[in-house]
């Protein structure tokens, strides 16, 4: 028995020992792929190595890199969840990639809790963008963009204009998982190698661009001169550096009879880095490109080297911190004065977003986000522009595909109206100013309003705007707008109606315009009074055009039998323009005279809340209580006393 049982133990042990051993292995064999940047081969390993061992931080973070590397954000997510459950060190991984996949919130979440344990320009710049998203749809219009035909289910990318079309990078060529053509595939995604085509843009059909170019490692990422007959071509060295890894570098060709001759390796290419993504001025002056030069500022940065004279090239220039980051900079290109990268490192959508170089209001060199559609939450690059079209590529359906677009400023046409003082000959003016980067107001266009008080404006969509306009007493009224919200009308033009503005007047002119109105209304009843012993007698003389209303007894409102002469009146008054309004009402003599008084004045001022909210008129009311009446006292009806007349006269 006791022998049976120290087998036993003696078996298990060997067995925990054993597997121990091929773990050991494993993790071992998947290290150095990772090491060695042959992240899809590493994968298999670290999830065979965790599926048995459990919870190893170190390993979930590079099995999590190694998904992060080949594109398989999902998996990526999943491991760096785990790893930083775990009490794992990583750094924006996690973060990036929920802003990739859209989550936002969770996004600055992440980069909230970094910034929390340190400070960085990049952790600030990132969530600005996350914060600011709306920044990045003002241009949206300008841009129309489509997938060409040229796109298959590999890689194709990093395409710019060549001739009659374009030459492009892809890894299309069929590639192999298996152990025996390992050699034919690369180790950082398990695919083919990548190489460089052609395609007219007009169909389907590439092929091959020249064999110069081409070679059994990656190949890619050229850039020609304005005449192409200079290019500039990325590709792996024959032979591996110091690290173990075939290194990219820059290598140039130049067509002479016929052909690209023989390349030639530029003389910056070191050992010990890569150096890539290659993008020569129209003039072929000056040569950027990116390198991993543990020198720079972080990650990949941008550099330059200019040509002398006599056809060398003077030393090697880092691009600077306006441009470089931390993080990557990639895929410079230079059209039209203007520099173009990619980065993952300054304010964005997520992933990489492509930018250009331009100049701040204050003349110094910034950094400008392209925008939506061209950027998005996943990975764009690659900008290339010939006058209104050009090309970028994008994985934001999956695999790296070519987009084509075309550029056209649009604008929105804004309309809207002022509420006009009909006191006053001379129509506003309106200025329109936008407001700029910097909080910032600039006039940028103007307009008088027309008779009816209408202006309009062509305005930059998705923008803040202020209308100042100077009124007729030259007062400035400043009032902010946008134009957001607009809709394409038949005319497929996108336009925008600003809400009714109205006009507040200057405290003085409106005291001015009362002390006249009550001078004129005193003057007038002086004058009726004189002459007539009832104030409708005397406004009969003036106008021949009124109505007549009669109320219920001890009531304020109309009578059901003068209701339709009431709404003639409404609708015709609603027509007009500018009239002077009286109202008399009056009561009968039953009961005190201070009551009469005060019922003749409710039945005015019912009246007149309907007729003054018609149009721009003069209202007066004229309460007479019992002391204008149209029948005696003694009468046995008194319903002609208990009336309102309503008389419409010229100003």
């Amino acid at each position: 028995m006791t022998k049976r049982f120290l087998f036993l133990l003696i078996t298990i042990f060997s067995f925990v020992h054993l597997s121990a051993q091929r773990s050991r292995a494993v993790l071992k064999k998947a290290n150095k792929d990772f090491e060695l940047f042959r992240y899809a081969f590493a994968i298999p390993n670290y999830t065979r190595y965790i599926h048995n061992k459990g919870q190893d931080p170190s390993a979930i973070v590079k099995l999590a890199t190694s998904y992060l590397k080949t594109n398989q954000l999902d998996s990526a997510a999943v491991y760096f969840e785990k790893a930083f459950l775990s009490g794992a060190k990583i750094d924006n991984q996690l973060a990036e990639l929920y802003a990739t996949k859209g989550r936002y919130e969770e996004a600055i979440a992440q980069y909230q809790k970094i910034k929390e344990v340190r400070q960085s320009l990049l952790v600030d710049a990132r969530l600005y963008g996350f914060t600011h998203l709306d920044h990045f749809y003002m241009d949206s219009l300008d841009y129309q963009i489509k997938s060409l035909q040229l796109n298959t289910r590999f890689n194709d990318f990093a395409a710019i204009p060549y001739k009659e079309g374009v030459v492009f990078v892809s890894n299309r060529d069929a590639y192999l998982n298996s152990k025996k053509n390992r050699k034919s595939i690369s180790g950082w995604d398990g695919k083919q190698y990548t190489q460089l085509y052609f395609n007219n843009t007009k169909d389907s059909s590439s092929q091959k661009f020249s064999s110069v170019f081409n070679n059994k490692l990656n190949a890619g990422s050229i850039s020609f001169t304005a005449d192409f007959k200079q290019a500039y071509f990325t590709k792996n060295a024959s032979k591996k550096g110091k690290k173990g890894i075939y290194q990219l570098e820059i290598w140039s060709t130049r067509w002479e009879s016929g052909k690209w001759n023989k390349a030639k390796r530029l003389f910056f290419n070191q050992p010990d880095f890569s150096y890539f993504h290659p993008a020569i001025t129209p003039d072929g002056k000056r040569l950027y490109f990116v390198s991993d030069d543990t020198s720079g500022y972080g990650g990949t940065d941008l550099y330059y080297v200019d040509q002398n004279t006599d056809g060398s090239w003077k030393s090697t220039q880092n691009a600077g911190q306006v441009i470089n980051t931390t993080a990557n900079e990639l895929f410079p290109s230079f059209y039209d004065g203007t520099l173009f990268f990619s980065s993952n490192g300054h304010a964005g959508m997520g992933g990489l977003d492509i930018y250009r170089i331009a100049k701040s209001i204050r003349g110094e060199l910034e950094v400008k986000n392209l925008g939506y559609p061209v950027n998005s939450s996943n990975d764009d690059l690659t900008f290339s522009i010939n006058g209104a079209n050009g090309y970028f590529s994008s994985n934001r359906t999956g695999d790296d595909e070519v987009y084509a677009f075309e550029f056209n400023k649009k604008m929105v046409d804004l309309t809207g109206s002022i509420l006009l003082d009909t006191l006053s000959t001379t129509k506003p003016i309106v200025y329109l100013s936008q407001v700029e980067a910097d909080g910032k107001t600039k006039i940028v266009d103007s307009a008088v309003v027309d008779n009816q008080g209408k202006y309009q404006f062509k305005a930059r969509p998705n923008r803040a705007h202020q209308l100042i306009i100077k009124d007729a007493y030259a007062v400035m009224h400043k009032i902010d707008i946008n134009t957001n919200g607009y809709q394409k009308n038949a005319s497929d033009v996108y336009a925008k109606q600003i809400e009714l503005i109205q006009l507040k007047l200057p405290e003085e002119i409106v005291l001015a315009r009362k002390l006249k109105a009550d001078s004129m209304k005193a003057n007038d009843l002086a004058v009726m009074s004189r002459q007539f012993k009832r104030a409708i007698d005397s406004l009969a003389t003036m106008s021949s055009d009124y109505t007549v209303l009669h109320h219920p007894f001890n009531q304020v409102y109309v009578m059901k039998e003068d209701l339709n002469d009431y709404y003639k009146l409404i609708e015709r008054v609603k027509m007009m323009q500018g009239k002077k309004i009286v109202i008399v009402s009056a009561a009968d003599c039953i009961g005190d005279e201070a009551y009469n008084e005060d019922l003749s004045k409710r039945r005015a001022n019912r009246i007149f809340k309907t007729i003054s909210s018609l149009g721009d008129h003069v209202v007066e009311i004229k309460a007479v209580g019992e002391k204008e009446l149209i029948q005696s006292c003694d009468g046995k009806t008194q319903a002609a006393n208990r009336y309102s007349y309503v008389y419409i006269l010229d100003k």
